[in-house]
């Protein structure tokens, strides 16, 4: 396939989420946050801190912005953990999550929310099906896998790509 200038100059549009994978320190649970405007989803409303780049940000700048913009932390990432590609739908646009190891926290820190995010909690991985869609579980866990093992992982809807089939299932449209 040939490319011309123009397709270089205004490629097609995608979203880049960055999402932060933040742990209590003497559980390991991880901390998620209710959002206000997924509320159609409840109980399924909650997911990890995190929202998308601004055009010319780069992920890890809007990573740090929104972990502090959503908890009043200031937080570097550790790593990257896991990049998950979401094809786009009628309502949300092609995009790729990138899941960062946000490290872990004193169970007595203070996280402070915007008015955008009503709550917030730490839950186990075996919780994670509870709260979050069925999309951010499975992109948690792999996170939390790719944590373990000191790896990275590609994803395709929190599925493992190599080899990633249609599961067959409706996309949920969880792109954050």
């Amino acid at each position: 396939m040939s490319h011309s200038e123009q397709y270089f100059q205004s490629p097609p549009p995608r979203r880049i989420g960055v999402l932060a994978l933040i742990r209590e320190e003497s559980s390991g649970a991880v901390l998620v946050v209710n959002k206000s405007y997924r509320q159609d989803r409840a109980p399924h409303s909650w997911g990890l801190v995190g929202g998308s780049a601004a055009a010319n940000e780069l992920p890890l700048a809007a990573w740090q912005r929104e972990v502090a913009g959503e908890t009043g932390l200031h937080l570097s990432p550790v790593r990257l953990l896991a990049e998950d590609y979401v094809p786009a739908t009628s309502t949300y646009a092609e995009g790729y999550n990138r899941v960062y190891d946000g490290g872990t926290i004193a169970p007595d820190t203070q996280v402070v929310l915007p008015d955008e995010l009503l709550e917030y909690r730490f839950i186990l991985p075996e919780a994670l099906d509870v709260h979050l869609t069925a999309h951010s579980a499975r992109r948690t866990r792999a996170a939390l896998e790719a944590l373990a093992a000191g790896t990275t992982v590609d994803l395709v809807l929190g599925y493992p790509a190599a080899g990633y089939q249609e599961p067959g299932e409706p996309v949920d449209g969880s792109t954050a």
